[in-house]
């Protein structure tokens, strides 16, 4: 899943995280169809974390997914993970 335009931040490019460490996290389920997960991006060049989101997910009935919502963590939040 990527994240969509309306959802990054201005100053976060997604193609500076790493792409061999692409992690999805399951959180929570909060209900049937939706899903919270964590979403780390780590640098390409130090492996640092760069930024954390969590993202809402919808499940539609054959499977397919729609992010419909992302909230980014701050530094704080995102150590904890």
């Amino acid at each position: 899943m990527k994240l969509g335009k309306k959802h990054l931040l201005k100053n976060l490019n997604p193609q500076n995280c790493s792409p061999d460490r692409e992690i999805l996290k399951l959180r929570s389920w909060i209900d049937d169809n939706t899903a919270t997960l964590y979403a780390p991006c780590y640098s390409q060049k130090s492996g640092d974390l760069n930024a954390a989101f969590v993202l809402a997910v919808k499940f539609d009935a054959q499977g397919k997914s729609k992010m419909i919502k992302a909230e980014k963590l701050s530094g704080k939040e995102a150590e904890d993970e």
